[in-house]
């Protein structure tokens, strides 16, 4: 997943550097992958791991394929805000936009997420972390509390990098999330 030509893995590299908390463990655990021995011209792909994140319909692994999801508009007071996940469910931006052609089609009033059937607005791309960063929280911020649920994260991450999801769940549990969660919720 790059955004005009930058990676993410870069972004958090230099959130790394900068001292922001959390990315330096984050980091450790993804180029743990890397080893010695792999060179990087001949093996581009070195995180992909075969238990990365599937769209749930077509089965193609998503951060390669625009993860999307079925989303609402927080309620800004005199109108429509910010879009935001109704539930934590990614689909490849074709498969998405295929079944809210379909139900579109159905004159249905209403949207809803085709796995837990939530209600929804619209179908959205997830936002590019690296272009705007408070966008891409409050698309998560399910609740619009200022607030991101720790399996929500684990998602959205699978969803957007070529990881393995066990070790990222790992890497989270073990020290990263109590840095990023100062509440301790």
């Amino acid at each position: 997943a790059t955004s005009g030509g930058r990676s993410l893995l870069l972004l958090a590299l230099e959130q790394a550097d900068r001292g922001h908390s959390g990315f330096r463990e984050l980091l450790a655990s993804l180029l743990e992958k890397l080893g010695d021995d792999i060179d990087q011209w001949e093996q581009p792909t070195f995180l992909v791991e075969e238990n990365t994140a599937e769209c749930p319909i077509c089965m193609e692994v998503l951060w390669t394929s625009t993860p999307t999801a079925f989303v609402s508009f927080a309620d800004s007071g005199g109108g429509e805000g910010n879009p935001h996940l109704i539930c934590g469910h990614f689909f490849c931006f074709d498969c998405a936009s295929q079944q809210y052609m379909k139900q579109q089609s159905q004159n249905n009033a209403e949207f809803q997420c085709p796995i837990c059937r939530a209600p929804a607005r619209e179908v959205m791309p997830l936002p590019d972390i690296t272009v705007n960063p408070r966008l891409w929280f409050q698309f998560l911020d399910l609740q619009g509390q200022g607030r991101i649920e720790k399996n929500m994260v684990v998602q959205t991450l699978e969803a957007m990098l070529p990881i393995d999801t066990e070790n990222l769940r790992e890497a989270l549990e073990e020290s990263v999330w109590a840095q990023w969660d100062t509440a301790h919720d």
